[in-house]
């Protein structure tokens, strides 16, 4: 796969980075998935999370971590350390921070954490050969044809057959998920990666989510995403990107609303429409 995709003939101004380190690819100029999904709070979170990044928590450091065991396991062994001692104090952790500045520390439970996906993947035939079977950690830059904004992704794997996006999650069952993964724009997300990979290939191949259980007894599921899912996610990035446009021409980045907007309640929280009750003002 890494043959073809050097072979490829790209769009002026596409590109796709074999090799780019993560730091190095979030250096680069460009539009990316992370940006556009804050235009879904408002132009004002847009413009706030640009100027502020969004900090690692724990889980997403972990995550990152376990995408490089399940992706990069050669780079992996050389990246991390695991700090044995009991406190994160003292002559011993100085020495130890010193010693290996260039890695990613991790507590004893952390890494045998991390090593339990991996090796959940690595037994999953079907998440195997959806990760493993082309390029990882494949960064894209393309230009958009409909507004020519620069935009770029980075995507977890893509074959000839598929394009794979890995997810870690501490609850795997589906039901819990679909919602999770729907509250976190997953769709628009993958819509997103879909849509970079066809502009600079033409070529739109089947997309797949890997997820795995971040806890014993680390359970992996392999989701094949349909079209329709995908086009709800090409709806909310035409929307955002749309909004963006707009905002860049006119230098005015409202919040969420700048009117008065009516307050409702869950509609769980209504009485049984129903009922006979009489209704009651107090």
């Amino acid at each position: 796969m890494r043959k073809l995709i050097q072979n490829m003939a790209l769009p002026p101004g596409g590109r796709i980075e074999l090799d780019q380190t993560h730091e190095a690819y979030l250096a680069e100029p460009g539009l990316n998935f992370s940006s556009l999904k804050a235009m879904g709070s408002s132009p004002l979170a847009y413009q706030y999370q640009k100027k502020n990044p969004i900090k690692a928590t724990s889980a997403m450091s972990l995550g990152t971590v376990a995408h490089l065991a399940i992706l990069e396991p050669a780079k992996f062994l050389t990246s991390v350390a695991v700090f044995e001692g009991k406190r994160r104090v003292g002559k011993e952790w100085e020495a130890f921070k010193a010693e290996n500045e260039r890695c990613m520390i991790m507590k004893p439970d952390e890494y045998k954490q991390v090593l339990g996906m991996s090796n959940a993947v690595g037994c999953h035939k079907v998440a195997r050969e959806s990760l493993i079977g082309g390029a990882c950690e494949v960064s894209i830059f393309w230009t958009d044809t409909r507004t020519g904004l620069e935009c770029k992704a980075r995507l977890d794997a893509v074959s000839e057959s598929y394009l794979t996006d890995l997810k870690t999650t501490s609850d795997i069952d589906p039901g819990k998920f679909s919602r999770l993964a729907g509250s976190l724009g997953y769709h628009a997300q993958l819509h997103w990666y879909s849509r970079g990979w066809f502009e600079l290939t033409g070529k739109l191949p089947p997309v797949r989510m890997v997820v795995v259980q971040s806890k014993a007894p680390f359970d992996v599921i392999c989701y094949e995403v349909p079209g329709h899912v995908l086009d709800v996610g090409k709806d909310s990035c035409t929307e955002w990107v749309d909004k963006l446009v707009e905002c860049q021409k006119s230098g005015i980045w409202p919040g969420i609303s700048a009117e008065p907007v009516e307050f409702d309640i869950p509609g769980w929280l209504y009485p049984d429409l129903e009922s006979n009750d009489e209704e009651q003002p107090f």
